[in-house]
């Protein structure tokens, strides 16, 4: 975990490396419940092509689901923004980077200095970038994750349609900038583009 407490910004390779290095700290060290569920499933989203099994990842998903559902006639885009950018939470990333540093005597200057954490969270989002949180094969999905997804298809956006994957996705914005989104995939292969909020994403750890 030397990569934690090292000055210099990491690169994309090392962060992929010290997810890496989390996920197996955590697998032999924690027991379920899990204390550092964001932290998992982000270690997950990482090291992976496609999460179609995660629980964490289909409560994201439901969570979801469930604020389109509310927001979907409020004509506040900066609440929808706000609200789903909560869910993806890179805040409570921060916070569970830092406890599990603490816990193990690490020094964790990645998750106290600003620099260094908006430099993280840049690449982590490169390295998860067009990788699918998505619903894979019932029959596969544990239990709980299977509770999540029919409770998921009981409050549809509309008739036979509700939140099937989502994916951090960068695109050309008007003003010439790359903006990144959640891009939302639903039953109907309708397509949602939420450009997700700087604070939620590199504000203070919760």
């Amino acid at each position: 975990m030397t990569l934690a407490a090292r000055p210099e910004p990491l690169s994309e390779s090392e962060v992929s490396h010290l997810m890496t290095l989390c996920r197996k700290y955590l697998d032999h060290t924690e027991e379920q419940p899990t204390a550092y569920p964001t932290l998992e499933f982000f270690c997950d989203w990482a090291l992976h092509i496609a999460i179609d099994r995660n629980v964490e990842g289909f409560a994201i998903l439901k969570r979801i689901n469930d604020i389109v559902v509310e927001l979907a006639a409020v004509p506040d885009n900066d609440q929808m923004m706000q609200r789903a950018t909560e869910v993806v939470s890179f805040r409570k990333l921060r916070g569970e980077l830092g406890r599990l540093f603490q816990g193990i005597g690490v020094a964790n200057s990645l998750v106290e200095d600003q620099g260094r954490w908006v430099n993280f969270a840049k690449q982590l989002i490169e390295i998860i970038r067009d990788c699918p949180l998505k619903v894979g094969q019932v029959d596969r999905m544990p239990q709980r994750a299977r509770e999540l997804y029919e409770a998921i298809k009981s409050n549809p956006l509309k008739p036979r349609c509700w939140v099937i994957g989502v994916a951090v996705r960068e695109v050309d914005a008007p003003d010439g900038k790359n903006l990144i989104c959640l891009n939302i995939l639903t039953m109907d292969l309708t397509e949602i583009l939420i450009p997700m909020a700087a604070r939620e994403v590199f504000g203070p750890a919760i």
